[in-house]
């Protein structure tokens, strides 16, 4: 019977030596990743960051999440759904393109992009009769995206530099966005000012 209490207090202590080196260990790289202060909300409240952080990344998270699910994909269907207007458009009795060489077909496309009001941008208007939700859906993804951007400038980085880098990136991805919707208004003819 002694040598079973014997190897009970050897085994119990065996157990909190490895938990201590654990603990240690654990507690040291925490230390190193977070800081003092970091580590101490992080075994305290669950979280490493300060709460006013905490609410600035949650913000920025949940924009970034709507512009990759959401804003991405209906991006995506007006850019197709331009594309299958501008392949149905006819020109002169026939498909759009098909007479024309690759460089008559660049330079229509560059005097498509250099004038408001041109008639090559009239062929792509006639997507308004192909789908007559398009100029709503671009009107609606041109406001969201203004409210998202609106959004990423009213987060306060206070100081915070991974805050500051992500909230580079997602204003880059808005203002990148914007742009496309903006040349697929003018496209469509549609001005929003």
């Amino acid at each position: 019977l002694q040598f079973i209490i014997i190897m009970n207090n050897k085994t119990v202590a065996i157990t909190i030596t490895i938990t201590s080196i654990l603990a240690t260990y654990l507690t040291i790289k925490t230390v190193s990743k977070y800081g003092i202060q970091g580590t101490l909300r992080y075994i305290w409240d669950g979280d490493h960051l300060p709460p006013h952080i905490r609410d600035a990344v949650d913000v920025l998270e949940e924009v970034e999440s709507k512009m990759k699910k959401q804003m991405k994909r209906k991006l995506e269907k007006i850019a197709l759904m331009l594309e299958v207007a501008r392949l149905n458009t006819v020109d002169d009795g026939e498909i759009a393109g098909s007479n024309e060489s690759n460089s008559d077909h660049d330079e229509r496309q560059k005097r498509a992009q250099q004038s408001d009001h041109n008639d090559d941008i009239d062929l792509l208007a006639l997507s308004s009769s192909s789908f007559p939700t398009l100029s709503k859906d671009l009107s609606t993804l041109s406001y969201t995206l203004d409210q998202l951007a609106a959004k990423v400038d009213s987060v306060q980085t206070h100081g915070d530099i991974n805050l500051k880098t992500k909230k580079k990136e997602l204003s880059k991805l808005i203002v990148q966005m914007m742009e496309k919707v903006d040349r697929y208004l003018k496209l469509c003819g549609i001005d929003m000012k």
